[in-house]
């Protein structure tokens, strides 16, 4: 217990400085533990009433709490998972979550076997560069409020999809050294699993909401009977722990059940999250000058090259090229179970010291950097640099100007085709574009904030612009192309509409208050 005690108080001072210098905290846990691991093996710590570490292979305390973190850790990510979140993005998600996977895991494989590693091993890097990261993918998401938004529904699915192949495939190594069979056999339990989890989502949970009616307390028992019981059925198969905690998470996360287990359990995941990585630090062993060229090597490879997976993956389909860019820039790390590959193969004998520790670091330092890159400002940075098809700029003047047209700006629409004014409409959906053009609308794709598009599109001298986008950073780009007091923008948050205002924008908190504010406007001159 003195161990554990060791591990909280490493973790409450990694969190106490993580808050002052604001930086992420996952990178300083693993420090305080690889601290706390320098004490233990030194001998250090022996006066404190700690004894000499144990090495992750051999069995400790320490060992249990990463093991016990990680499962929690994976429950957490697994409820974040909804499958009916996915929607309509289903078909493009299955697209990019497979090439994706395919392209990383197949080039890790290569690099892995360039440098001399055996199979097993090589397959083991393969299967960390595959799968991002759910925690980190949600948590931005959630932070930009694009849950609900394509681009959240397409990253959840290619999430939700590279996490389930990821738990097949560890599923089937988990039986490698035992023989065909058990190879065999491993993979179909893992599989079996993965259908009633899936069953679990779609089917199980939701009627059992319905029929009884559960209260807060009684709804967290029956999800720590869900999570014992895929973790029972992992443990009997011969399974990493983690795997079955994952599925019970994913079992768990439909609406309005998932909703309701996410946040107490949230405290409670937080927690093991610090005392998981401060515990995996303090176990790592110390990386050689290879180990840690190999990690650079394949950290940049995960860094630089998802991007552009995703997007050439997302061609063809209906997904803008800044969608497709952000969702790239969201999906570039090594995810958690990436590190359950890596413990996993380690206590199998699979990789040694050098290999756990490039891996590691692989992890933890692209889920360090993913938030500083997945920027909107560095995704407008990149699409600047891609070649635009677009009309030349147009000598149009005294017209409207209107971006984006969903189904909720039918009002808005048929307003200004009545106003008599030559009407523009900027939206990067192909299924928009092709149904307004049947209706004689002149329709430029691509996207607002593009000074390249709304200069094709007239917009500095529009007599009117109007903005049906909900993102405001995405409007207060486009306001930086146009003279004050031209763009109305419809508006859902006072900050938003404060933010907006003081930079030159005309905001109405309705589509229907946009339209009236965009006639007033027409009829003023």
């Amino acid at each position: 217990m003195t161990e554990l005690f060791a591990i909280v108080v490493a973790a409450t001072i990694a969190i106490g400085i993580a808050r002052i210098s604001r930086i992420s905290p996952i990178p300083v846990f693993v420090i305080a533990g690889a601290g706390l691991g320098l004490l233990l093996s030194t001998g250090l710590a022996e006066p404190l009433g700690l004894g000499r570490a144990a090495a992750l292979g051999e069995g400790s305390l320490r060992l249990d709490v990463v093991n016990l973190g990680l499962a929690f850790l994976l429950f957490a990510a697994g409820l974040q998972l909804d499958p009916s979140r996915v929607g309509r993005q289903r078909n493009a998600a299955i697209r990019v979550g497979l090439i994706q996977f395919g392209v990383l895991a197949g080039v890790g494989f290569l690099i892995a076997s360039g440098v001399g590693l055996e199979m097993i091993a090589s397959a083991h890097i393969a299967l960390m560069l595959a799968a991002s990261s759910t925690i980190i993918g949600v948590q931005i998401l959630a932070q930009r409020r694009q849950l609900h938004e394509p681009i959240g529904r397409l990253v959840v699915g290619v999430l939700l999809l590279q996490d389930l192949l990821m738990i097949i495939a560890i599923g089937v190594l988990s039986g490698v050294d035992d023989g065909v069979g058990a190879t065999v056999r491993a993979g179909g339990v893992t599989l079996a699993m993965c259908v009633a989890s899936i069953l679990g989502v779609r089917l199980i949970m939701p009627r059992i909401i319905s029929v009884f009616t559960l209260d807060q307390e009684t709804l967290l028992l029956v999800a720590m009977a869900v999570l014992f019981a895929f973790c029972g059925i992992a443990h009997a198969a011969g399974l990493p722990l983690t795997i079955g905690a994952f599925l019970a998470g994913v079992s768990l996360s439909a609406f309005p059940v998932g909703a309701n287990i996410r946040k107490p359990i949230g405290s409670v995941a937080t927690f093991f999250t610090a005392v998981f990585f401060v515990a995996l630090g303090s176990l790592l062993p110390a990386p050689s000058g290879q180990s840690v060229l190999l990690a650079i090597l394949l950290g940049a490879v995960v860094l630089l090259l998802t991007p552009f997976v995703v997007v050439a993956a997302s061609l063809g389909l209906d997904i803008s090229r800044r969608a497709a860019i952000e969702s790239g820039l969201m999906l570039a790390q090594a995810g958690e179970l990436a590190l359950v590959v890596a413990i996993f193969g380690y206590q199998r004998g699979h990789i040694g010291d050098d290999l756990l520790a490039a891996m590691a670091f692989v992890t933890v330092g692209t889920m360090m950097l993913t938030p500083l890159i997945a920027t909107e400002a560095i995704a407008w940075r990149i699409l600047d640099l891609i070649p635009v098809k677009l009309p030349a700029p147009t000598d149009r003047k005294d017209h409207a100007v209107m971006l984006g047209c969903g189904t909720n700006s039918r009002v808005l629409l048929d307003l200004l085709l009545l106003s008599g004014l030559e009407l523009v409409v900027i939206d990067e959906d192909p299924a928009v574009a092709a149904r307004l053009r049947e209706r004689g609308i002149t329709v430029i794709r691509g996207e607002a904030a593009d000074p390249r598009v709304l200069a094709a599109a007239g917009a500095q001298a529009a007599k009117v612009v109007v903005s049906t986008i909900p993102r405001p950073s995405v409007n207060l780009r486009v306001l930086k192309h146009l003279p004050p007091g031209r763009l109305i923008v419809r508006v859902f948050e006072a900050h938003d509409e404060r933010k907006l205002r003081h930079a030159g924008a005309i905001t109405a908190s309705e589509a229907e208050a946009a339209a009236e504010e965009a006639a007033r406007l027409i009829l003023k001159a």
